[in-house]
């Protein structure tokens, strides 16, 4: 990040909040701490922080924030578990591949609109998923598994590690997900 243009945001996020006092010290601090952080990213969340915060953020609060732009939106519990339904009923458990013209086709793989939903299916296991008996208890089970490895997901990116295999930390290399590329929102 470049450290003019933080200096700059710190000093906005100082004076949006003018009953609190931020002295240079302060704000140097906020600066080594944010420093290694995406500059879009980290300028978004204290913007954010100063249209909606009653308080000045931590700076544990405003990596919270960044972790969240990265990891995305939480999705609705309802919206999860109808996307893992509608896989099974169309890949189901040990689907035999088809024959069709004149070759074996390979059975279809599941597919997820979110590499962390597709995380917890596979933390969770297919064949349970598949052959759950009680959908409730099957229903309440994942949805604590999903939770689990977003709040995972969401302290790896806030501690500025990878998030799973192969993405980069925060400060090495984020561009991929800052310009776009990967980048859920």
């Amino acid at each position: 990040m470049n450290g003019q243009t933080l200096a700059l945001k710190l000093t906005e996020l100082a004076e949006a909040f003018p009953r609190h006092e931020m002295p240079p010290k302060t704000l140097a601090v906020y600066a080594g701490h944010l420093a290694g952080l995406p500059e879009p990213l980290v300028c978004a969340a204290i913007d954010r922080a100063i249209e909606t915060a009653t308080f000045p953020p931590s700076i544990g609060e405003i990596r919270r924030a960044v972790a969240e732009m990265v990891v995305g939106d939480e999705a609705l519990p309802e919206t999860v578990w109808a996307e893992v339904k509608r896989e099974v009923r169309r890949v189901g458990h040990n689907r035999p591949p088809v024959f069709a013209l004149g070759r074996f086709e390979p059975a279809p793989a599941p597919e997820f609109s979110d590499p962390l939903l597709a995380e917890a299916v596979a933390a969770f296991g297919w064949a349970a998923l598949c052959e759950a008996e009680n959908e409730a208890v099957t229903r309440a089970q994942f949805r604590e598994t999903h939770r689990a490895i977003r709040e995972r997901a969401l302290a790896r990116v806030q501690a500025g590690r990878p998030v799973g295999g192969g993405e980069p930390a925060l400060g090495d290399g984020l561009a991929a997900l800052v310009a776009g590329d990967g980048h859920r929102s």
